[in-house]
């Protein structure tokens, strides 16, 4: 944490993006972004959460020592920070989301071994059977959000040649 990330003199910056998507596709994950601006990866390996704490923490750590750092926003909860990025290190910290993450040669951190053992046994089965609960809600909702695209592509067949979209086209091009 802090032995890494040490103060800086200059000016440090706060970007927030968005890496990650939930679509009518499934997950989307735009991880050439990460790859396009670090070349050293940290994974956060984690089935209970505890990544949250951890790229909250390193990010408060290097904003006050003026990092400039890119942080990209969980799709699920924005509040949260999923990944941070550290251009000017040429860093990245990403949380691992299922079997989506791609094989690059990344230093895995795995938080679930820093609490007791004995505290984590104690919870393990629930932990695993609310995950399967999400993953299921979260791939029910996905299934949904592809059939309102196909509804949502199915009427616009019917309207579309009947509507004169010049007036929106004109519009969009003075805007522009």
């Amino acid at each position: 944490g802090k032995k890494e990330i040490k103060k800086r003199k200059d000016e440090g910056s706060v970007k927030e993006r968005f890496i990650d998507a939930i679509t009518c596709k499934g997950w989307v994950h735009r991880y050439d972004t990460i790859a396009a601006l670090a070349d050293k990866i940290y994974l956060i390996d984690t089935t209970m959460g505890l990544n949250y704490l951890f790229t909250e923490t390193l990010a408060n750590i290097a904003i006050d020592n003026n990092w400039e750092v890119i942080l990209c926003r969980d799709a699920l909860y924005p509040e949260k920070i999923s990944h941070i990025i550290f251009p000017q290190a040429s860093l990245a910290i990403v949380s691992r989301y299922g079997k989506a993450f791609p094989d690059w040669n990344a230093r895995t951190i795995r938080l679930d071994s820093i609490p007791s053992t004995s505290s984590v046994k104690a919870h393990r089965d629930c932990i695993r059977s609310r995950r399967k609960i999400w993953d299921e809600l979260l791939n029910d909702g996905m299934g949904h959000l592809q059939k309102a695209k196909a509804y949502h592509d199915e009427l616009e067949m019917l309207y579309r040649p009947y509507a004169d979209f010049t007036l929106a086209d004109s519009l969009l091009e003075k805007h522009i």
